[in-house]
């Protein structure tokens, strides 16, 4: 009797085991078309060679992930300006997945008008989520330098953008927290992550490019 018990959990083991190996086969075998949505650090994020869209996609190759990158990043954009060409620049492109950030042009052009910026963000999600997009919602990153003075500005929109993805059942990566793990702390006069106080170095576009990765591999 106890060799057979023996026997049935091995099996058993061995064929949780096989499913698990599946899953995570299936996950890398299948192609998964992925927009990056955003303003000028999703833009420069693709036409940089460092940029955190190239970075995160050629890890993805290196890992065995079959990916086709689409590119929709405009610089400038607020949460406005991406909803008016979500149609045109990612839904109509057909991605499995949205990798969507924006705030930095929201609160830079338009500091008091948080609820305009909720209001976009729940729309723009709605339109991928009705559309079976799945949506990955990147919070906002950091202000350096001569706009660092922004800085606090942004945990406020952070708290927009989490209650969103909470109340979605959306996948956040909190990419705030890390790049404050990394920094020490945000807002400082130096650039320590940016090139210019917004747009990121190497090391900033590694700190997204790292966050992204693995939440992508299980898609």
């Amino acid at each position: 009797m106890k060799i057979l018990l023996k026997l049935l959990i091995g099996v058993v083991f061995i064929a949780l085991g096989y499913a698990m190996y599946s899953e995570v086969q299936n996950n890398i075998d299948k192609e998964l078309n992925i927009a990056f949505f955003g303003d000028s650090i999703t833009e420069y994020g693709w036409t940089e060679q460092d940029g955190y869209v190239k970075l995160t996609v050629n890890e993805l190759l290196k890992r065995g992930k079959k990916v086709i990158p689409i590119p929709a990043g405009v610089a400038g954009d607020t949460s406005s300006d991406l909803l008016s060409r979500i149609e045109d620049d990612v839904i109509s492109k057909h991605p499995d997945v949205v990798v969507l950030m924006c705030g930095l042009n929201d609160i830079h052009f338009f500091p008091d008008e948080i609820n305009t910026f909720k209001a976009n963000m729940e729309s723009i999600t709605d339109k991928l989520i009705e559309n079976n997009i799945k949506v990955v919602l990147l919070n906002i990153t950091v202000y350096e330098g001569e706009f660092a003075e922004l800085d606090s500005a942004i945990d406020e929109y952070n708290k927009v953008i989490k209650e969103i993805a909470d109340n979605k059942k959306i996948t956040l990566v909190d990419v705030r927290s890390d790049i404050k793990n990394f920094a020490g702390k945000t807002g400082t006069e130096d650039l320590i992550l940016t090139v210019d106080g917004v747009h990121f170095n190497y090391d900033g576009n590694k700190i997204l490019a790292d966050a992204l990765v693995p939440v992508l591999m299980k898609i």
